[in-house]
């Protein structure tokens, strides 16, 4: 089963989503908010999971990722596309490639990150046809 938590920055208008697998309790965040870190790390803490990933669809030119700030808070991975032109990542990711962040949730990264019948693009979530 997935955990599904799609969080809301007002003063940038930008969302974040937390996704965890609720037998291994790992977790990966979308797109976070400098200003959101502490809102979204107690979510983390709340919910007992083990953030493995942090993972940028874009380069943001609404907000400041928090993503080092989780990093540095949870040891989390940070992943981004090689086309996004983000540096300090733990891996870039091809168009295409699959990444797992737990046995029963395989994610593909390109220019979107798929999650099942969700994928994500620019912060957004949206049904695939």
């Amino acid at each position: 089963m997935l955990i599904f938590k799609q969080l809301f920055d007002q003063s940038s208008g930008s969302y974040s989503y937390l996704l965890a697998d609720t037998k291994t309790r790992q977790a990966v965040f979308i797109d976070t908010v400098y200003e959101q870190h502490q809102r979204d790390l107690a979510l983390i803490q709340e919910l007992e999971l083990q953030l493995v990933a942090c993972i940028e669809t874009h380069c943001h030119a609404d907000h400041v990722t928090s993503a080092w700030l989780l990093k540095n808070a949870t040891s989390c991975q940070i992943l981004a596309s090689d086309q996004a032109g983000i540096q300090s990542l733990e891996r870039k990711l091809l168009n295409g490639e699959n990444i797992s962040f737990t046995r029963a949730n395989n994610m593909s990264f390109g220019q979107t990150l798929s999650v099942g019948f969700q994928y994500f693009a620019g912060g957004g979530p949206r049904t695939s046809s």
